[in-house]
């Protein structure tokens, strides 16, 4: 299974989520460290919590909504809260004025929409891929998301501190992009069931109907368990953008050689970028040997 094989509506999903995910990754992972130097780390720890919250609410949001509204809807009206939202950061993090305060709200409503796409996106996926095809799909979707990591953070790990309006500009340009991309080249992928939602409800009870299916849906034990397990990782694997990045930003102020004899030097910011690039780097490679390893040793059956 390659590429060219999957439909056009996914070979055009994950050409998008590469270039967003990419310019996404030379921002995020250095905010922590950018709102510490003004804020300071307490303040800033409350602030990233904030966000986080805002992108789990939006993602229970999202999802409910793209199974009432379908998948586009939801996709078109995230990516243009996300868009004007990059445009606003860039302009009160200018060279010509800084609003630490102000950036901050506006990356609690980011959040919180790009939480509300994410669910929308993997639903178009699965309504476009079939059960043939669809580890395939997610396999590349998977390489693809880390390597995208891996360039961004490692562009963002040179650039941020000093040119971090252009990439909040950059950020939005990609936003755009994927946005006109979806509007023009990417049609509904899932026809609700309107019969549903036939008659008008009042917004306290629709969100309660959505509360119920959430929770409903985690009596599922094993889904239960497998949620619980992905938290735990991505709170792990969160340290590296968090503390680790605030401790390394602390320790090496300055750009120090890292190899005796060759000339290449870094500072703690540089080394975060670095160890993000390694650790995609490898989560890739180490993927792709599992993948190859399984599909040589599996055994087909004779008829």
């Amino acid at each position: 299974m390659n590429f060219f094989s999957f439909s056009r509506t996914i070979q055009i999903r994950l050409v998008l989520q590469f270039i967003t995910t990419t310019a996404n990754a030379a921002v995020t992972p250095y905010l922590v460290v950018f709102f510490s130097n003004m804020l300071g780390t307490i303040v800033t720890g409350f602030m990233f919590l904030s966000v986080m919250a805002a992108n789990i609410a939006g993602s229970f949001t999202g999802g409910y909504m793209s199974d009432k509204n379908g998948r586009k809807p939801v996709i078109v009206f995230s990516e243009t809260i996300v868009l004007c939202g990059f445009l606003f950061v860039a302009a009160v993090n200018s060279p010509w004025l800084s609003l630490p305060y102000f950036t901050f709200v506006l990356f609690v409503i980011i959040h919180f929409s790009l939480g509300s796409a994410t669910p929308a996106y993997q639903a178009m996926i699965i309504d476009e891929s079939n059960p043939e095809n669809r580890k395939a799909v997610y396999t590349f979707s998977y390489w693809l998301q880390n390597l995208a990591i891996s360039i961004g953070g490692i562009t963002g790990a040179f650039l941020f501190m000093d040119h971090h309006f252009l990439l909040f500009l950059g950020v939005a340009a990609a936003t755009m992009i994927s946005l006109g991309m979806t509007v023009f080249f990417i049609k509904e992928s899932f026809q609700p069931d309107t019969s549903k939602y036939h008659k008008k409800t009042a917004p306290q009870k629709d969100l309660g109907n959505g509360v119920r299916t959430y929770f409903s849906v985690l009596r599922h034990k094993t889904f239960a368990a497998f949620t619980l397990a992905n938290l735990l990782i991505v709170a792990t694997e969160e340290q590296l953008t968090n503390y680790i990045g605030l401790r390394l930003a602390e320790d090496i102020p300055e750009a120090r050689q890292l190899v005796p004899f060759l000339p290449f030097q870094a500072d703690g910011i540089n080394l975060l970028g670095i160890l993000k690039a390694e650790n995609t780097i490898l989560v890739v490679c180490l993927t792709a040997s599992l993948d190859i390893l399984y599909s040589a040793f599996t055994i087909q059956p004779l008829c």
